[in-house]
C-alpha cells in the first residue's frame, strides 16, 4: 500500500472515533489480547523449535507469550489493586478472550480429517494440572479488577491450518507434534 493509500486508511480508522464520547480526564487504557490462546507452551518447547530452525525467536509471541498461570495472575492483581485512582477505585484490566484451542489428541486421531477444540479452560487444566488457576482467573472478575472480552473461539485459521496437515506440510506437523501452531511458512500464510 502505498503513503497516499495508508494515509487514507488511517484517516478512516481514526475518524470514526469523532462521534464517540470525549473527556477531559485522564484515562488509562488496559486492554490485552489473546488471553486463553495458546502460542508457545514452555521455554523447552521454544528451545526445541528453535534448535529445528523454527524462527520462533523472530517473533515476541513466541518468545514471551504462554497461558498466565495462578502465579503470574496473582502477582498482576497485586499490582492492581496496589493502583487506585482518586476515587480509591483499583485499576481494571480487560484481557481479550479466546475462548477455545485445538484439541490436539483429538484431532490426530481423526489422522487430521476434523478439527476438535477444547474451551481454554481444559488448555490451562494440561498447563497447569496442580493449580487452579481459573478460580483465579474468577476472583479478578468477582473483585472487579479483572474483566474479560470476547475476542473469538480461537486465535487459529483452522482451514488453512487443517489443510497443511492434511497435506503432510513438514514445518506445520513437526510444530503439531510440539503443540505450536503459530508456524510461519509461506505456504500457509
Amino acid at each position: 500500500m502505498n503513503i497516499t493509500g495508508r494515509l487514507k486508511n488511517t484517516l478512516t480508522l481514526n475518524l470514526k472515533n469523532l462521534l464517540g464520547k470525549s473527556t477531559h480526564r485522564k484515562i488509562v487504557v488496559i486492554e490485552c489480547d489473546d488471553w486463553g490462546s495458546i502460542r508457545m507452551p514452555d521455554s523447552k518447547t521454544y528451545d526445541k523449535l528453535l534448535s529445528k530452525g523454527f524462527a520462533v525467536d523472530k517473533s515476541r509471541y513466541n518468545k514471551f507469550d504462554t497461558l498466565a498461570n495462578s502465579e503470574d495472575l496473582e502477582q498482576l492483581f497485586d499490582i492492581m489493586l496496589s493502583v487506585k485512582d482518586k476515587n480509591g477505585h483499583p485499576a481494571v484490566m480487560t484481557p481479550v478472550c479466546n475462548m477455545a484451542n485445538p484439541d490436539f489428541d483429538k484431532i490426530k486421531s481423526s489422522e487430521f480429517s476434523s478439527y476438535f477444540y477444547e474451551p481454554f479452560t481444559s488448555t490451562l487444566e494440561k498447563y497447569y494440572p496442580n493449580e487452579d488457576t481459573f478460580s483465579v482467573w474468577e476472583r479478578g472478575i468477582s473483585e472487579g479488577i479483572f474483566i474479560p472480552e470476547l475476542h473469538g473461539r480461537e486465535h487459529i485459521s483452522v482451514q488453512l491450518w487443517l489443510d497443511a496437515l492434511q497435506k503432510k506440510n513438514s514445518h506445520v506437523l513437526d510444530a503439531f507434534d510440539y503443540r505450536f501452531t503459530a508456524v510461519h511458512t509461506p505456504s500457509i500464510n
